[in-house]
């Protein structure tokens, strides 16, 4: 499990707080399970995404309140096309700082380890003020006070019950989709070699724990790495953007849209993509078949 330096909080702020969505994420996810120094807590705005915590894989709906400690290990596994959730990271001394009642890691208070649905009264009241966070970066000290009050309020809404507790994820799955999200056109025979697992068993086990097949989620991965690309970089050409993401070709990547999103491709580009003419021959070429496995 690696550490990361999220190196995200401005020199300011004791904290940042920011609405993430699936469709178009602040910052690109990681690929691999992984901590950091940062306290965070998440809140879930819209939608539905599965989670692994801690080797436990937590399926997360609106109104779930879910918290990462630095030794909770984490990785987002997959989401649905219209999830968003809030997500606040404070600064590893500003609970102590302003004295606020949270444990140091999650071992120390299980409720803090397992995600909590919040009435709608209270993640709108949440969801209210981290809106207000999210807007008042320009004022660190009347930032640093709303972050406090977030955390204390959250903390408190996470004593009140137990929390759910997560199924446990197998290794073979955890390594598997750590391997897909670096190389989603591994081959199943080869994902399942590198696991130690029969391909039978590798697939059995997505379904009975994933809900998905591997093929499934390897093109979740690839239609994430379009978003992510879109997000970031902007994307003028989608058959070679859905090329660059992984799919074999730009029937599959529309076909994959469509299904986990509802909409058209070209659509993605905003209303002048309706000026813009359609693909024609001459235009760039799939990757070969060996780079392309499904």
């Amino acid at each position: 499990m690696a550490r990361v330096a999220l190196n995200l909080i401005p020199d300011a702020l004791q904290g940042l707080c920011w609405l993430s969505a699936a469709a178009r994420p602040r910052h690109p996810r990681r690929r691999s399970p992984h901590s950091h120094a940062e306290i965070e807590a998440n809140l879930v705005e819209a939608g539905s995404c599965r989670y692994l915590i801690d080797g436990r894989v937590q399926l997360l709906h609106r109104g779930d309140l879910f918290w990462l400690f630095p030794d909770q290990p984490h990785m987002i596994i997959d989401a649905s096309a219209d999830m968003s959730l809030w997500v606040l990271i404070a600064r590893p001394a500003f609970a102590s700082q302003r004295g606020l009642p949270l444990p140091a890691s999650a071992a120390e208070r299980p409720p803090y380890a397992r995600p909590h649905r919040l009435r709608e009264a209270d993640r709108l009241h949440l969801s209210g003020v981290a809106a207000a966070l999210a807007a008042c970066e320009d004022d660190p000290a009347h930032h640093a006070d709303g972050l406090a009050w977030w955390l204390a309020e959250a903390a408190r809404l996470t004593e009140q019950q137990e929390g759910r507790v997560g199924k446990p994820l197998h290794p073979a799955v955890i390594k598997a989709l750590s391997l897909l999200e670096a190389d989603p056109s591994l081959p199943l025979p080869a994902l399942a070699d590198a696991v130690h697992v029969s391909a039978s068993r590798l697939s059995h086990l997505f379904v009975e724990q994933l809900e998905s097949t591997v093929s499934a989620h390897r093109n979740q991965i690839r239609l994430r790495r379009f978003q992510d690309r879109l997000a970031t970089e902007g994307v003028r050409n989608l058959t070679q953007a859905a090329f660059d993401a992984g799919f074999g070709s730009y029937a599959q990547f529309a076909r994959v849209l469509r299904a986990s999103t509802g909409l058209n491709p070209r659509t993605m580009l905003g209303p002048a993509a309706a000026a813009q003419p359609q693909m024609r021959s001459g235009q760039p070429r799939a990757p070969s078949a060996a780079a392309r496995r499904r």
